[in-house]
């Protein structure tokens, strides 16, 4: 075989190994998806680095005051740096709560179009009935006309869906980076696991946790220090905007806190406002497959219509996008209180 031949034969053998590996979809999970947002946006990156940066200048100043030099510098570095931690928890948050609502909200629309392939379906086969009945002149042309124009309706509505997913798709590659040209397969979540958390374990979490209490309480201490600074060598005017000024900082703690549990019951009680629905929509679902089951066992008897049943097959997908939207709401509810909580991401804990 000449030399010519077996290089030819070499650039297809890559060329279609090429075509192979574009044409493999990428396969994400929702934990998968939150790793490579966070690992490709240029912010978090930017925040990450800010965060570095003041720990070293933190270090820097723990140094220094190990020297006996000033406590007050310290004290600003430590308030600079919790600053810088509490910048990268909220953009990191933010990135994870928009991946989580991108992925579910791709997978329930897809849901969506199918059910509302369904209802086109079925809404032909209505207006094809309509048609004959109006041949036998058992119908008027408005009611040919009504059905013509539902039928039509149903039928952009699904052309929306469609182009709506295709645009959702696409924002999710350009949010972690793929290719637009890259197929994406997503993992379904079947169920989502409950949240076992109480609303004061919550409060203790986030009493704990919270970077701005953090912040008010070296505040409180960096006035006091300003305070003792100002009784050694300054006139009594001074003592008292001193005093002010740290009455000013033991306020702002107090009214952060009363905000922080103000917020924290408020989310909670979200929460569970979110699961209780879920309930709610999954005991409707779990009625409409019964019937749609009923009426398709009926059609294959020849009891009932194959439009009939296409309505109630379509009337269970509906159903399904609406419970599966209530497990959208419940995931970012969720994520919302575990940011206010400062933890770790919980849906990609519970959700299966």
């Amino acid at each position: 075989m000449s030399v010519k031949r077996i290089s030819f034969i070499c650039l297809l053998l890559i060329l279609s190994f090429n075509q192979l590996t574009s044409a493999a979809p990428v396969k994400l999970n929702l934990k998968a998806a939150i790793a490579m947002a966070e690992t490709n946006n240029d912010e978090l990156a930017a925040a990450r680095l800010l965060l570095s940066q003041s720990e070293l200048e933190l270090k820097k100043a723990k140094a220094a005051n190990s020297l006996n030099q000033h406590l007050a510098i310290e004290i600003t570095a430590k308030i600079n740096y919790l600053t810088a931690q509490k910048n990268f928890s909220n953009s990191r948050a933010d990135i994870i709560k928009d991946i989580i609502a991108q992925y579910l909200d791709i997978l329930i629309v897809k849901k969506e179009i199918h059910a509302q392939q369904l209802t086109v379906k079925a809404e032909k086969r209505l207006y094809e009935e309509y048609q004959q009945r109006f041949k036998l002149a058992e119908i008027n042309r408005i009611d040919l006309l009504d059905q013509q124009n539902i039928y039509r309706d149903a039928e952009i509505n699904l052309q929306i869906l469609k182009d709506d997913y295709q645009q959702k798709l696409l924002n999710f590659k350009n949010s972690l980076n793929i290719s637009s040209a890259k197929k994406l397969q997503l993992a379904e979540i079947e169920q989502l696991k409950k949240w076992e958390i109480t609303e004061n374990e919550a409060l203790k979490t986030a009493f704990a946790n919270n970077f701005q209490l953090q912040i008010a309480n070296l505040e409180i201490k960096q006035a006091e220090l300003s305070k003792k600074l100002q009784k050694i060598d300054q006139a009594a005017i001074e003592q008292q905007l001193a005093q002010i000024k740290l009455k000013q900082k033991q306020l702002n703690l107090k009214q952060l806190q009363d905000q922080l549990k103000s917020d924290v019951k408020a989310s909670y009680l979200n929460l569970k406002q979110k699961e209780n629905l879920i309930t709610l929509e999954k005991e409707r679902l779990d009625k409409i497959e019964q019937e749609f089951k009923f009426v398709q066992r009926e059609y294959e008897l020849g009891s009932s219509s194959k439009t009939e049943a296409l309505q109630y097959e379509a009337a269970y997908y509906q159903q399904l996008f609406t419970w599966q939207n209530s497990l959208l709401n419940y995931c970012l509810q969720a994520e919302e209180l575990a940011d206010l909580i400062k933890i770790e991401p919980v849906v990609i804990d519970y959700a299966d």
